[in-house]
């Protein structure tokens, strides 16, 4: 008793309660302890006076158990550690053994498992100075016959210990743990293996299944062979998450941390590893992934504006969400007095409650526009409404605007968004605040400001995505940033916007934006005085870009090169992809303005008009005329996944698809209808017309 009062305790746990518990077991045991409060503090101690017996807690600030733990069987290797651990601890655990930790006791700790524990660890204590001392002894007497039985006993007694411990820790551990074969077939498992794949016990299991990569696998030949492969040129763990199926073939998603077992010489002997269901959490995920996938294809929608085409003026909006769903929306719309109503608007925050605020405003926006065209009374009405349905902290900047091009004149409320600026012949003039944010103050008050426009005026309202972009040193991009952006150089609504767009990804440092974006731009010119200047309305997000223009305005080559560039930049297709692409948009765009809204069809087919300067002469006439000219074209290009889409339509009467003649059949050889149908359905994964005939639908792979 005296031998072992004398023994070195140290307890290391940062639960106080803990250290005075352990430290009453071990008084009513005779036994005196010293207490550390973390791992570093014990580490002092032990540095100081290295203690025979270590209890440590496992999960600790700072330096943990299994770290305190390495590093004393470093300094002090005859120290016995012995493991406080939580239930759930048990792959730590594991660890611990493996590291050289003798034992472990899980909390609560009770005083018949403390002595136990105790009484061995004092055991092995004893007799590993019994062999130092026998070793001793043996150098000095060659005693070699001794010192083999001292060392087998030790070895023996050490070995029953560790593998009773082994084996109740990897019975009882709450994930699965397994051993199998190189060819598929599983060695050992554990009562939590086998439950997780619908059998009643290891046994059973290991019975029933002789091919782990076709039983358990839902896809064996891609999922089974690639880990085997990697893990034969992987030295450490490899941790994957896959679909298997349970003995019933429902499936089970696992979290499998694997490794591969090799003998000293480096020859592959089997995998073991650990395997966790996440059935439910993957579910839990997929059903919140389609839920944001529904949120985003809604605020999609809202994003995209009606884009109206009107006489001498331009207009390119330009959305880049951010990576959550968000609450920036857009409208532009042609009132029936000929002007041009535009609101741009933000609301606060992310997510799928700041895009049905944004859904809502746009809702509203747009029946009060059927009505109300006056910016004023449109943000008094819609501060009212809104005020009472969003939520109270949220707000909702905003700008409406009223464009008229006969008067050149713009009426607007700004209310919170960064200032829009006009640029003229250089300068740039910033908007005024009218009032505060919608949906503050139910009797907020609100004014409005007229100004006079020139022709040539360039207005480019953004939401504060683009102001608040921020460098690596945290400096905002700010108003300053947009006018350094514009420059003094000569500008249309495209070239403003992606110049500005540009700059400020420039400065962050990425392409990326941390909020979301939206530009709009719209120009004001004479088309009759400015021969360069062809009105047209585009709007661009990440995954659409959608054109609208009459056609009297329209350039087939530069709207073709224009999206053709478009479609590479956002897919990277190859070069020869993007021939295929040009080719068919190029015949089916000539086709929507020569025979759709030109009406040319009769006189294409006659080779003698259409050689002639009759034709040219039609043709230009119609281009001009209010009859033709006025007609409109609507492109839309979308991406999906690896599929391009692009959308052509016409405002002309439409044709009988199946009526066309099949140019490359011997009676036709010599007629010229039907040549860029063929052309463009050659060229194209799939092409559809709708049932007027007037707008066709093309599909690429990218």
């Amino acid at each position: 008793m005296n031998h072992q009062k004398q023994l070195n305790f140290l307890l290391a746990d940062d639960e106080a309660e803990v250290c005075e518990y352990i430290s009453h077991l071990l008084s009513k045991m005779s036994y005196h302890s010293r207490s550390a409060g973390s791992g570093e503090e014990a580490m002092m101690m032990i540095c100081e006076s290295p203690p025979d017996i270590l209890l440590t807690d496992m999960n600790m600030p700072g330096m943990s158990g299994l770290e305190l733990t390495e590093q004393v069987l470093k300094i002090y290797p005859d120290t016995v550690v012995i493991a406080i651990t939580g239930h759930k601890d048990i792959e730590t655990a594991v660890e611990f053994m493996k590291r050289g930790g003798y034992d472990f006791l899980q909390k609560p700790i009770s005083f018949s498992a403390m002595k136990i524990a105790l009484e061995s660890a004092m055991y092995r204590f004893r007799l590993k100075q019994e062999l130092k001392q026998a070793h001793q002894d043996l150098k000095q007497k060659n005693l070699l016959l001794e010192q083999e039985i001292i060392e087998r006993k030790w070895c023996e007694t050490s070995l029953k210990i560790s593998e009773q411990n082994y084996r109740d820790i990897f019975d009882n551990a709450p994930i699965g743990i397994f051993q199998a074969s190189l060819d598929g077939s599983p060695i050992k498992a554990n009562h939590a293996l086998a439950r997780m794949f619908g059998y009643d016990s290891p046994d059973e299991m290991i019975s029933d299944v002789r091919d782990i990569g076709t039983q358990l696998y839902a896809d064996p030949a891609a999922e089974r062979k690639l880990p085997v492969k990697e893990l034969m040129k992987h030295e450490g763990w490899l941790c994957t998450e896959k679909k298997f199926l349970r003995r019933d073939r429902s499936p089970v998603y696992v979290k499998n941390k694997i490794r591969m077992v090799r003998s000293r010489e480096g020859i592959s002997l089997y995998l073991e590893g650990f395997n966790e269901d996440i059935t439910e959490e993957k579910q839990r995920q997929e059903l919140f992934n389609m839920e944001m996938s529904r949120a985003r294809k809604i605020y999609n929608r809202v994003l995209e504006p009606s884009l109206p085409v009107m006489t001498n003026i331009g207009i390119y909006v330009r959305c880049i969400p951010a990576d959550k769903v968000g609450g920036d929306m857009v409208e532009v719309l042609q009132t029936h007095e000929n002007k041009l109503l535009f609101f741009l608007a933000d609301v606060t925050g992310h997510g799928i409650p700041a895009a049905m605020t944004a859904n809502t405003l746009k809702m509203i926006f747009r029946e009060v526009a059927e009505t109300v065209s006056d910016p004023l009374e449109i943000c008094r009405h819609l501060n009212r409404v809104i005020q009472k349905i969003i939520l109270t902290d949220d707000i909702i900047a905003a700008c409406c605007g009223l464009t008229d091009p006969e008067a050149m004149t713009l009426t607007y409320c700004l209310c919170g968004i960064p200032s829009p600026v006009i640029i003229r012949d250089g300068e740039k003039i910033y908007l005024k605040p009218t009032g505060f944010p919608l949906g503050v103050f139910d009797d907020a008050v609100y004014s409005e400001t007229t100004i006079p426009l020139r022709k040539d005026d360039l207005l480019v309202a953004f939401t504060d995505g683009i102001t608040e972009a921020r460098d690596r040193n945290g400096e905002l991009f700010g108003l300053k940033g947009v006018e350094n952006s514009i420059g003094t150089k000569k500008h249309d609504v495209s070239s403003v916007v992606e110049d500005i767009i540009a700059s400020a990804s420039l400065f962050q440092g990425e392409n990326r934006f941390r909020d979301d974006v939206i530009m709009l731009a719209i120009s004001m010119r004479d088309e009759e005085e400015s021969s360069s200047f062809k009105p047209f309305s585009r709007f661009c997000s990440p995954d659409k870009c959608i054109f609208k223009t009459k056609t009297k305005h329209i350039s087939v080559d530069d709207v073709t090169d224009f999206f053709i560039g478009h479609i590479g930049e956002k897919t990277g297709c190859c070069a020869d992809r993007l021939k295929k692409v040009k080719v068919s948009f190029f015949e089916m765009l000539v086709n929507a303005v020569e025979h759709g809204n030109l009406e040319l069809t009769e006189f294409k087919k006659d080779h003698e008009i259409y050689d002639s300067e009759k034709y040219q002469k039609t043709y230009t006439e119609r281009m001009q005329s209010d009859k033709y000219g006025e007609r409109q074209i609507f492109i839309e290009c979308s991406y999906k996944f690896n599929r391009i889409e692009i959308s052509i339509q016409d405002e002309g009467s439409g044709f009988d698809v199946n009526a066309v003649p099949d140019p490359t059949h011997e009676d036709n050889l010599g007629k010229m209808s039907g040549r860029g149908i063929f052309l463009a359905k050659m060229n194209a994964e799939k092409m559809m017309y709708n049932d007027v005939g007037n707008k066709v639908s093309l599909v690429f792979c990218s």
